[in-house]
């Protein structure tokens, strides 16, 4: 299979996925938390979980019931905090390490922009309506060693066009200066991804393939980045809906998964906020392209404030 890349992409109208891929058939989102303890959500292609263990976070992520986000089943992909301590503990607070305070987690159903119902997640929690799911998330991120160093406000969503992940970070009244970094996001690429392409706005950065010897490759700020399953025949992209200054997507590269750190600035100084948010999704495609080609389609995707033309052939 062979990849054809450019460095510049013309503007042009922006082609909705949805339409391609779902005809006009109605969706329906589908909640269910049958023991209160697991959450789990399907609108159209996606369906993703939650679970309460690791601080109420997001879990692995399925298009077509092909797992698009961790090669495995089960890592958590939410806000990671890294402080100094100096103790022989973990330095990590939150997903999947050192818990959070959770002070409220709820899921709220909406049609179109008229919710339907929202709730506390319960045992025998279950809808089938509506076609968007948001869960939202407030806690504190509170260390032991050096006091409340950040509260999180986090909003996922789940629609038939993908999931959307929203950040917002406030400083606490802890030792802010023992903050090392915050990744506000992780997502993990499954092994069958072999290829990724990086853009910043409308302008392609890099591509490359994905590695096995744990090293830390990419490192740049970009506000798109494209990755190609040619196992499943699928495109999976990550995008800002605009670009922030100061960051950079570091890839770890590693024998079970290819592992993302988003990594930004964050709060300094106590009630100061930032606010991030990733979007998720996945597209048909036996090869992809950056240059049209014969039997290609075209389709725009958003990148930042600008976008970016690729081909696909399905």
């Amino acid at each position: 299979m062979r990849f054809i890349h450019t460095y510049s992409f013309p503007l042009i109208a922006l082609v909705c996925l949805l339409p391609m891929l779902n005809g006009e058939e109605e969706v329906v989102a589908k909640v269910n938390s049958s023991d209160g303890e697991t959450l789990t959500i399907q609108v159209g292609d996606y369906r993703t979980s939650f679970k309460k263990g690791p601080s109420w976070t997001m879990r692995s992520v399925y298009y077509r019931d092909v797992c698009i986000n961790d090669s495995s089943g089960g890592y958590s992909l939410g806000t990671v905090l890294k402080e100094r301590h100096g103790e022989d503990a973990d330095p990590f607070l939150g997903s999947g390490h050192r818990p959070e305070e959770i002070q409220e987690f709820t899921v709220s159903i909406f049609r179109e922009d008229q919710l339907i119902e929202k709730r506390a997640i319960e045992p025998g929690l279950s809808f089938s309506e509506g076609n968007r799911v948001v869960v939202n998330k407030t806690s504190n991120f509170i260390s032991q060693y050096n006091g409340h160093l950040l509260t999180l406000e986090s909003a996922v969503t789940i629609s038939a066009e993908g999931i959307e992940q929203t950040v917002t970070e406030v400083g606490g009244d802890g030792d802010l200066s023992k903050i090392v970094f915050v990744y506000p996001f992780m997502h993990m690429l499954p092994n069958a991804t072999d290829t990724y392409y990086a853009f910043l706005g409308d302008t392609f950065i890099e591509s490359g393939g994905f590695l096995t010897d744990k090293s830390m490759t990419l490192k740049k700020n970009i506000t798109g980045l494209l990755a190609f399953d040619p196992i499943h025949s699928l495109g999976i992209y990550l995008y800002h809906r605009e670009t922030y200054s100061d960051t950079r997507l570091f890839i770890f590269n590693r024998e079970r998964d290819h592992k993302l750190y988003f990594r930004y600035p964050h709060p300094a100084k106590e009630g100061q906020s930032l606010e991030y948010s990733v979007f998720l999704q996945a597209f048909p495609a036996s090869e992809i392209s950056l240059q049209p080609r014969k039997g290609f389609t075209e389709i725009s995707l958003p990148s930042g404030n600008g976008e970016i033309s690729i081909y696909r052939e399905i």
